[in-house]
């Protein structure tokens, strides 16, 4: 029979000590890496909210939200408030039409043209209600459903002036 070592603290124990230290080194990496994608999702790089799921932009005076993670085949909404006393004209690019399911548009635009540059919608905004919106309209939601998931650049503009933006679509 073999003799089993007797530990400082008298227990008798078989126990393979170079082991159980890698297997305590590869949990508490492995801890780590949890609370890295727990901490990732509380921020937004699951595309189910957060603060970094969403982008914030202005152009042309205009100030648009706009959705920067979102996950496949779940809707998802852009807002546009076009400043006061303005024309509000917004040119959807043709790669933000083939990567998005145009849902619903409110309010629904006055004129519509699709055009070889992409879809250019023109509304009726009134001035908005609250001291917040008073230089700006009553926002123009856009509701976006992806088509399919990957990295998506499209273009919006807005009064001539262009801006170049960027989405992933999580799976």
């Amino acid at each position: 029979m073999e003799q089993i070592d007797i530990r400082e603290d008298g227990l008798q124990l078989d126990e393979d000590r170079r082991f159980q230290e890698v297997f305590w080194t590869i949990e508490r990496a492995a801890w780590i890496v949890f609370a890295l994608i727990i901490a990732l999702a509380l921020a937004g790089f699951t595309g189910a909210g957060g603060p970094l799921a969403k982008g914030e932009t202005q152009l042309a005076g205009a100030e648009i939200s706009y959705p920067r993670i979102l996950r496949w085949d779940t809707a998802e909404t852009m807002t546009i408030r076009f400043p006061a006393g303005h024309p509000a004209e917004l040119r959807l690019s043709p790669a933000l039409l083939s990567a998005f399911e145009l849902q619903n548009i409110v309010p629904a635009p006055s004129e519509s043209r699709l055009a070889p540059d992409g879809l250019h919608l023109s509304f009726d905004t009134e001035p908005g209600d609250t001291a917040e919106t008073a230089t700006h309209t009553a926002p123009v939601t856009l509701a976006l459903r992806p088509e399919s998931a990957g990295a998506v650049r499209y273009e919006l503009a807005i009064g001539g002036q262009a801006q170049t933006l960027t989405a992933f679509v999580m799976p």
